[in-house]
């Protein structure tokens, strides 16, 4: 596609008339899709100018037609292409990888850590089935095509997958920062960590809540049909939009990190005094002195909380699925 444009300006530069047209050029007629026409009724005109069939008549006005191309990210191109192919195998991955885990931990024993893990890969599952297709469909058609509401709609769920992936993700770190530095309220631990999990998704919708409100369809100032679904005109200063930009960063990065350091750094503490205790407390001979760190003589406690951080681990490259 390429762009029919009739401009009439002064003799120093100003536009008086703008006429596009988004037309076919390999087409054997001129076929006019779109388009977008800016008259003079928003400029001061002289008295001997006139506005006649679509040109723009007077002295020191010149008019020209001439043919040009959409700019490069309004047109499918090259780059493009390339996003469309990561896009895709990222979607093919994360969608067999969880969907394997999903139904593994389904049919296996009920225990709190599948439990988490299994509404982790819910949520991971939900960013693939709905942020990459989105996001793969709206690079081949470049322009936003399915209205304003479906904007909002989407842009909401978009986030809300980030969102719960995050807050999960922390919820993990907590339950097993209770089970081990606190063990004696393990009574309810099952109750308490499905409450957590509720409490993220209650969270998720409501911090995801504003991008339905943000997010809205704008038509291009000069190529009326040419939409994108933007925040563009919603903010009433760019501090506005810096703020909104820093609590998303905190509700989806920081919090969750520091949360989480927080959670594992008590744990090793705890690990740390309980494996001292259990070493003062053991009687050992001067020739297994030198052995009182080997896995005999680490304490229940250790090997539990050396077994939730392996856990942890399967929990991270879950999340980076």
């Amino acid at each position: 596609m390429s762009v029919l444009k009739r401009e009439c300006s002064t003799s120093n530069g100003s536009t008086l008339y703008l006429h596009m047209s988004q037309w076919d050029p390999s087409a054997e007629t001129l076929t006019i899709f779109n388009t977008s026409e800016y008259d003079t009724e928003k400029f001061d005109l002289r008295p001997d100018w006139e506005l006649k069939y679509e040109l723009q008549y007077g002295p020191n006005v010149s008019c020209t037609t001439m043919v040009v191309d959409l700019p490069k990210d309004m047109r499918f191109n090259e780059d493009i292409v390339i996003s469309v192919v990561a896009y895709t195998c990222m979607f093919l991955v994360s969608l067999v990888g969880n969907a394997m885990v999903f139904t593994t931990l389904w049919s296996s024993r009920r225990s709190r850590v599948n439990m988490c893990i299994l509404h982790l890969s819910v949520a991971d599952l939900f960013i693939a089935c709905v942020f990459l297709p989105l996001e793969t469909s709206w690079h081949i058609t470049v322009s936003w095509r399915a209205g304003d509401l479906a904007c909002r709609i989407f842009m909401l769920f978009r986030a809300f997958g980030f969102y719960l992936s995050s807050h999960i993700t922390m919820v993990i770190a907590i339950d097993r920062c209770m089970s081990i530095v606190q063990p004696l309220m393990m009574n309810g631990a099952f109750r308490r960590c499905r409450i957590l999990l509720l409490i993220a998704y209650l969270f998720s919708f409501i911090f995801s809540l504003p991008q339905s409100i943000i997010f809205h369809v704008e038509q291009h100032p000069l190529f009326p049909w040419f939409s994108q679904c933007v925040t563009f005109n919603f903010f009433r200063s760019e501090s506005e939009e810096l703020a909104y930009d820093i609590f998303n960063c905190v509700a989806v990065y920081a919090l969750p990190l520091v949360v989480i350091a927080t959670a594992y750094t008590l744990i090793l503490l705890k690990l740390s005094r309980q494996q001292n205790k259990h070493v003062k407390g053991t009687s050992l001979s001067k020739r297994n002195f030198w052995r009182k760190k080997s896995s005999s003589k680490l304490s229940p406690l250790y090997r539990k909380g050396l077994r939730l951080l392996r856990y942890t681990a399967i929990t991270w490259s879950l999340g980076g699925t």
